[in-house]
């Protein structure tokens, strides 16, 4: 795994499984993480897939998602009140 998120909370694998994303709940981290796994089964070329800094307008901080086949949904958790999904495709 990786030792260097401050608030894991969610992960996920793309289709296909070759790739997860972790979800970050930290306000000063506010990102969902892509790792690719390798044969081995360790997590590669770590980088932030998605931010929440910006939240489209959107209060709160990445909690979870959850995959289909098409479309990724990352929730947030509200700061102050209220909650989103945003909606990305795979």
């Amino acid at each position: 795994m990786v030792d260097s998120l401050t608030r894991p909370n969610g992960i996920a694998f793309l289709p296909g499984e070759q790739t997860v994303i972790i979800a970050n709940s930290d306000p000063f981290k506010p990102y969902w993480y892509a790792y690719d796994i390798d044969a081995s089964g360790n997590f590669t070329n770590g980088r932030i897939f998605h931010s929440a800094a910006g939240n489209r307008g959107e209060p709160g901080l990445p909690d979870g998602l959850k995959v289909d086949k098409t479309v990724m949904y990352l929730p947030l958790v509200p700061v102050v009140y209220g909650s989103s999904v945003l909606k990305e495709s795979c």
